[in-house]
């Protein structure tokens, strides 16, 4: 109890540091965000600020460059020329002050006044508002851009055009009244204004009136000398030399000077062209109160998720809490599953094994069926060939022993198929095969075993090709895949069966087909019908022995299982694909030989070899007796022995020109035999005598240390024809 105790409490710890870490990460992850949409909102800021200077500058040259054109048409105007001519030639000023007094009158209030001075600004005269200011101080950045200032400290804009070289017509402009039409409506934000200065850094427009007509930097140091204006000088020596851009820099809150406290501004600012001049316009706010209200939106926010992420903290110790409450139920649950799932996977195993075993224990029996009955057929099949070639044709006997024959012969055949359960490699006496040939007896076969509802197709193209088999053995694969076709068709009206036939590339073998060494070709025969198909649970399994889904005594489960069997003991494998409903298509793939097989004609008289030495040796007696007298009568000289020891000291110290020996015996098998008499006589003939084709056996002659096998049963003239091709070699 106090373990889990312990195990609950630590899974409360850990989920509870998982939550707080969840909720940095989250914090964290808001307040990059937060960063990101700040420096978002800051340049969009700078870009709106820049627009607005940008603006107000071109509102500014549009509004004194027409003044200017204004002038110019009035410079040319005939009353101002009779007037100026007047006054130049007479001294009489009165005209000329009509004049410019009418075009102040119809202006709006903006036109202070026109005046007139001479090349040195001295003013010479002009109309009464013009005057107040032209008489007083003077200030100019050009030659056309001169600022006046009356007693009050407030500036007008005087825009100058030339008279005849020897005057200058002087417009003056109020700046307040300018600035009330241009930019003093234009709010950034609670705290951001427009401000605008001459080329010089002297303050024209401001919202306080405190900074008109004191430069920006130094007029500042003189009234605040206890404060620092580096940034500020920094940034006004750029917007002096008439640069547009954006800069963030530290100064103090103007519209309260007595606030010493340094402020962080923002400020954009572009020159506005003036002939050849220009004015400086320059948008201004507060930088902290820009993010004000973002800053107080991020804290809300913030505020917001931790009351979230508490929240969902309280929600998951709840949740943790219920879940450990059921833990245990769903780990009983659990456990009672895993043993269960434990039980069914170990009788599956179970059943695997047995099943494996039982194919096994098959095999065996099978394999030990088949070999004593080889030696019970092999002396019946070799006295009777014996007694057929001594009895004459038409005698009782003959007869007789023609039918025992004949007999030994199917239960040859029937212990062959036997014992290809036995092993997958079966062995035979293989021959080149004509495939073409083949595949036209086995179309008649077919049709002669075909129902009248199903029809057949072949089309084979092997091109003379062969293959290197035993042609009874392929023939009952065919007709054993032809007779399941036929069987799955079953009554279905549209029946039909096709068998197609072609060469191919090894490269294009399946992947459970394994190529095999030495083999460029393949040969294969896909048998395809249009019956009711096999389950897919079912395909595996279809190539077991006895295995059948066929009712009882209908089938026994063995055709495909041999089937499969021939096939690989050739070569090559055998493949299925079938669809429910649809069909199924059986392939065959068989590899092509390279070499031409021919067989050595029936040899009907063996000549005189005199009397050639041979060792025969088998330790079943009565197959020793067979072979001893049937190779007698032969024309061998036969010397036999039931154990290979006995033979093999016989070997050594006697010459033999053949040893015909069987490959199972006790104590010593017939290629251990093999191998001693090979080496004690290089040029020795041997023929090994087996059941089944062993690895082993193959192996030796692939070496050449036999010269061939042959299969039991066997007749003695099988054995003798084979002993005549050696020895004349």
């Amino acid at each position: 109890m106090k373990k889990k105790m312990k195990l609950l409490t630590s899974r409360a710890v850990l989920a509870s540091a998982l939550v707080i870490l969840i909720m940095l990460v989250g914090i964290l992850r808001i307040l990059s965000t937060f960063f990101e949409f700040q420096q978002t909102i800051i340049s969009q800021q700078e870009e709106q600020m820049l627009a607005v200077s940008k603006s107000v500058a071109s509102s500014i040259s549009i509004y004194i460059n027409g003044y200017l054109s204004d002038m110019t048409v009035l410079r040319s105007s005939e009353e101002f020329v009779k007037g100026y001519w007047q006054f130049t030639q007479t001294g009489d000023g009165s005209a000329l002050k009509d004049c410019l007094e009418e075009y102040t009158e119809v202006r709006p209030s903006t036109v202070t006044g026109l005046c007139l001075l001479n090349n040195n600004g001295r003013y010479v005269l002009g109309t009464a508002q013009a005057a107040q200011y032209a008489k007083r101080t003077i200030e100019h950045t050009s030659t056309q851009m001169l600022y006046f200032k009356d007693d009050a400290g407030s500036y007008c804009i005087g825009i100058a055009l030339p008279v005849y070289q020897e005057h200058w017509l002087v417009c003056l402009l109020n700046i307040s009244d300018m600035y009330q039409r241009i930019g003093s409506d234009i709010r950034m934000g609670t705290s951001g204004y427009v401000m605008i200065m001459a080329s010089n850094g002297l303050i024209l427009m401001h919202p306080s009136s405190r900074e008109v007509g004191i430069d920006v930097v130094e007029g500042r140091r003189i009234r605040y000398a206890d404060r620092d204006f580096t940034e500020l000088a920094a940034v006004a020596e750029r917007q002096k030399h008439g640069e547009t851009g954006v800069d963030v820099y530290w100064s103090y809150d103007w519209m309260r000077p007595t606030n010493a406290k340094p402020v962080r501004k923002l400020c954009a600012y572009t020159p506005a062209p003036l002939r050849d001049d220009f004015m400086i316009v320059c948008t201004v706010t507060d930088y902290a109160a820009m993010l004000q209200p973002l800053h107080s939106s991020m804290g809300h926010m913030l505020g917001d998720v931790v009351m979230v992420f508490a929240g969902a903290s309280g929600l998951l110790m709840i949740l943790l809490y219920l879940q450990n409450s059921r833990r245990r139920v769903a780990e009983e649950n659990r456990t009672l599953r895993e043993v269960n799932s434990s039980l069914e996977e170990l009788h599956a195993r179970e059943e695997q094994i047995q099943h494996s075993q039982r194919l096994q224990t098959i095999g065996t029996l099978t394999g030990g069926i088949a070999h004593e009955f080889n030696n019970l057929l092999t002396p019946i099949m070799g006295y009777s060939g014996m007694m057929l070639q001594t009895l004459p044709e038409g005698s009782m006997l003959r007869e007789d022993a023609q039918e025992i024959y004949t007999s030994a012969e199917k239960a040859k055949e029937i212990i062959q198929q036997i014992t290809m359960l036995s092993r997958k490699s079966v062995g035979h006496t293989f021959t080149q095969i004509d495939l073409g040939k083949l595949s036209q007896r086995v179309e008649k076969i077919t049709r002669s075993i075909l129902p009248q509802n199903v029809t057949l197709e072949v089309r084979c193209a092997f091109d003379h090709a062969g293959v290197l088999g035993n042609e009874t053995q392929l023939t009952q694969v065919v007709l054993n895949l032809c007779a399941n076709a036929i069987g799955a068709i079953g009554t279905k009206e549209d029946g039909h069966l096709a068998i197609v036939g072609e060469l191919i590339d090894a490269a294009r073998l399946p992947n459970m087909v394994p190529p095999r060494e030495g083999y460029s070709r393949y040969a294969v025969m896909r048998f395809s019908d249009n019956g009711c198909g096999i389950e897919p649970r079912l395909l595996e399994r279809i190539f077991e022995p006895f295995f059948t889904t066929k009712k009882a005594g209908q089938g026994t489960g063995l055709g495909l299982s041999l089937a499969q069997s021939i096939v690989e003991s050739h070569g090559g494998g055998i493949t299925v694909e079938s669809t429910q409903g649809v069909g199924t298509t059986f392939a065959v793939y068989l590899p092509v030989s390279n070499e031409n097989v021919t067989l050595q004609p029936m040899v009907e008289e063996i000549p005189d070899l005199d009397r050639a030495p041979i060792v025969v040796v088998d330790n079943d007696p009565r197959i020793l007796r067979m072979l001893e007298r049937g190779l007698t009568e032969k024309g061998y000289s036969v010397t036999s022995f039931d154990h290979p020891v006995k033979a093999a000291e016989y070997l050594r110290g006697h010459f033999c020109a053949a040893l015909v020996t069987d490959y199972s015996m006790p104590d010593m098998l017939g290629t251990n035999l093999a191998v001693i008499a090979r080496g004690i006589q290089p040029g020795i003939r041997i023929i090994v005598l087996t059941g089944l084709i062993e690895r082993d056996i193959v192996e030796l002659k692939h070496r050449e240390i036999i010269d061939d096998y042959l299969l039991k049963p066997i007749l003695c003239e099988e054995v003798s024809r084979r002993l005549l091709q050696l020895l004349q070699v």
